[in-house]
């Protein structure tokens, strides 16, 4: 606070102030400035501001950068997709674009869910079209964790898949004549030899690449049996998940 000293300008002609003083917030007088009654300037020196504590803004100062900083840090919740809206529903192999989620996933909960086809679309071998069901297996899911929702990178699933490899899987024939699918019989038994396809890709605009095929045989020919390869299995639902 500045106090202008006037208890001798009503002796003077000009009604000048003969000086001031500099009060702080305790009320004592910290600086005293008298008027050169030659040139009528008061000349304060910087140094006793800077001695103030109302000027050094200590107070202020404390609780500015504390605002400021946690007004920074903080950040607001984004709202998470429920597991249980469908983020694809189809059937799909290659590109799948997904519905909900955010450009760089950080609206889903912990991950993908992705559901897969019990059912491979037929190849022809032996001049018929034979297809298996994955049903018997136990093969349905697979996930990709948040963390690995980054675009333009993959994801490796074969550890997922691992534990299916010599499961037992259905073969289906194609009869033409009745144009229906109907089972192998118990002497055809097929079982998982391994699978391809095995990386997702991440793509720009919530899009995933997903490839993935099963190698099967059968029993019938003693030893190595009948090899039926690149069975695609198309992803049928994608949802997020929660651990």
């Amino acid at each position: 606070m500045v106090n202008v000293i006037d208890n001798e300008a009503r002796n003077r002609s000009n009604m000048m102030p003969v000086g001031v003083k500099i009060i702080d917030d305790k009320g004592n007088t910290t600086h005293t400035a008298r008027t050169d009654l030659k040139t009528n300037y008061i000349s304060l020196e910087s140094k006793w501001f800077g001695s103030s504590s109302n000027n050094t803004g200590g107070g202020n100062t404390g609780g500015n950068t504390g605002g400021t900083t946690g007004g920074g840090t903080s950040q607001s919740q984004v709202t998470q997709l429920p597991s249980t809206l469908n983020l694809f529903s189809g059937s799909a192999v290659g590109n799948i674009l997904l519905s909900g989620p955010s450009t760089n996933y950080d609206n889903v909960q912990d991950g993908l869910l992705i559901t897969l086809s019990n059912l491979t679309p037929g190849i022809t071998i032996y001049n018929s079209q034979t297809r298996v069901d994955l049903t018997p297996s136990g093969l349905k899911t697979i996930n990709i964790p948040k963390e690995k929702l980054v675009v333009n990178s993959s994801f490796d699933i074969s550890d997922q898949l691992s534990q299916y490899i010599g499961k037992t899987v259905q073969g289906q024939f194609y009869d033409s004549s009745s144009q229906t699918w109907s089972n192998y019989g118990s002497a055809y038994n097929f079982n998982i030899v391994s699978f391809g396809g095995t990386t997702i890709n991440v793509l720009p605009n919530t899009t995933l690449s997903m490839n993935l095929t099963v190698n099967v045989k059968d029993s019938l020919t003693a030893g190595n049996g009948n090899h039926y390869n690149g069975l695609q299995i198309p992803v049928i639902q994608v949802n997020d998940y929660k651990n």
